[in-house]
């Protein structure tokens, strides 16, 4: 499989509050292909012991979300790659199969989209809908970093430390 995060990066990136920037370079040198769970469009991940990457995030949003235990330890990380489009029924039934709901807490990130995908009544708002009814009172929303500018898109990880990084890059065509 060829790595979806080097071909065609950029070496600019922008700081996001809770997201930690890196250059490209360093991006795919932390996260190398053999320890971490892709997901592209359209696809989820849970893992309890590697980091989760979700590749060519643009009008696309990507929920990653962090697992705790009542004394605040991570036991699990989760992604979903959700793709513009996403009805409500589906979101729901993809948030369910990637998020434990019987989990005492999740902390949610949100990355990525364009006007399109935030627009009411689009992508994001379907999300939020999906969290709302799938996870109850158990999710917080830690950061939401949406609408990305023309035809950026990004790469971002989260890791087994509940930490976030990304870096931005072109569409690669992958």
């Amino acid at each position: 499989m060829v790595n979806p995060v080097t071909p065609a990066l950029s070496t600019y990136s922008v700081s996001f509050s809770a997201f930690q920037a890196m250059h490209p370079r360093k991006f795919t040198e932390k996260f190398p292909q053999d320890h971490v769970e892709f997901i592209p469009s359209g696809e989820m991940a849970y893992s309890e012991d590697k980091p989760i990457v979700s590749y060519e995030i643009g009008d696309c949003i990507t929920v990653f979300g962090v697992q705790k235990d009542g004394q605040g330890h991570i036991e699990s990380i989760a992604g979903y790659h959700a793709e513009l489009g996403t009805g409500i029924d589906s979101m729901k039934e993809y948030l369910e199969s990637c998020f434990d709901k019987d989990a005492l807490t999740w902390e949610i990130f949100l990355i990525g989209g364009t006007a399109e995908s935030i627009k009411k009544g689009s992508l994001l708002s379907i999300i939020h809908e999906g969290l709302k009814g799938v996870l109850k009172d158990k999710y917080k929303i830690i950061e939401e970093k949406v609408n990305l500018p023309g035809d950026q898109y990004v790469t971002a990880a989260l890791t087994m430390k509940g930490e976030l990084f990304f870096c931005r890059h072109e569409f690669n065509g992958l």
